[in-house]
């Protein structure tokens, strides 16, 4: 006979975003400083485009993924 296995406690959900915090140490303003503060300082390069849709014919569906790296 196999022995019985622990299971793990249930899980609590959030009552707030606050409580979705990654860790006791995160430091909301210094992921502010680091991040978002130098992200709007930080030089960018590279040329836009413009979207290349397909041409789908009568019937047909499409697709496009738009994530966070879209922007």
């Amino acid at each position: 006979m196999s022995k019985p296995t622990k299971s793990a406690p249930p899980r609590q959900l959030p009552r707030s975003f606050k409580d979705l915090t990654p860790a006791k140490h995160f430091a909301p303003g210094k992921f502010f400083r680091e991040l978002v503060l130098k992200a709007l300082v930080t030089p960018r390069w590279g040329q836009s485009r413009h979207p290349v849709f397909p041409k789908l014919k009568s019937g047909e569906v499409a697709i496009t993924w738009i994530g966070h790296a879209s922007f």
